[in-house]
């Protein structure tokens, strides 16, 4: 949020509701319980990757809070499972070619010389596939 000069509600750091589950489930099960379990939890997450998403919707179930009427969830990477479990899955797509395609470019160009080395910025477009797991998408 920082580097992109988005604005944030700066309580989010304070309440410690933003943390990091390495992207890994076990990681990412054990930071949503810790948030999760707390009074005046939030009322919406997002997890970073497939791992996260499966790690926060295993704390979901555990604590049986009912998604999307009492939280809100948007996983990442629009994994096959996110289409048919229940709640199907509000999640961001990447363009998973453009970016295979991007990267081994890049590469190519660090091999054909020095002056095409210089650091570059690429930034792909997303999109924000709308399912079952957002209450506002469900109206």
């Amino acid at each position: 949020m920082n580097d992109f000069n988005l604005e944030y509600d700066k309580d989010w750091v304070k309440k410690d509701w933003v943390k990091s589950g390495q992207f890994k489930e076990e990681n990412s099960y054990n930071c949503a319980r810790k948030i999760l379990k707390k009074s005046g939890r939030p009322t919406a997450m997002i997890a970073m990757n497939n791992f996260s998403t499966i790690g926060l919707m295993r704390t979901v179930k555990d604590l049986k809070i009912k998604v999307p009427k009492k939280l809100s969830i948007i996983g990442f990477d629009d994994a096959e499972w996110m289409k048919i479990c229940t709640p199907s899955i509000t999640t961001i797509s990447q363009p998973a070619y453009v970016m295979d395609m991007t990267a081994a470019t890049l590469i190519l160009d660090l091999m054909e010389g020095p002056d095409l080395r210089q650091p570059r910025k690429v930034v792909l477009k997303t999109t924000l596939i709308e399912r079952e797991s957002v209450s506002i998408f469900n109206k």
